[in-house]
C-alpha cells in the first residue's frame, strides 16, 4: 500500500466556515485514509466536536483526494 505522503497527497483537514447566508459549512479536504488520519486524529476529533454543535451544518466533501 502506498503512503499518502509518498504520493504527495495533502493531509486530512476540516475547515469550519460560513456560507454567504451565514450557514455553517464544514469543508473537508485531503487524504482521508487511516495512515493519513492517525497523526492528526486528536485535532480532527476536536474540530468534529465543534462542527457537530451546529444543527444545520452543511458538509462540502468535494476537496477529499483519497478516502
Amino acid at each position: 500500500m502506498a503512503h499518502s505522503a509518498a504520493l504527495n497527497l495533502p493531509p486530512p483537514s476540516l475547515n469550519l466556515e460560513r456560507d454567504a447566508d451565514g450557514q455553517p459549512i464544514v469543508k473537508v479536504a485531503g487524504a482521508w485514509n487511516l495512515r493519513s488520519i492517525q497523526p492528526v486524529a486528536d485535532a480532527l476529533r476536536a474540530q468534529l466536536v465543534d462542527a457537530a454543535d451546529a444543527a444545520t451544518t452543511y458538509w462540502d466533501l468535494s476537496g477529499i483526494s483519497r478516502l
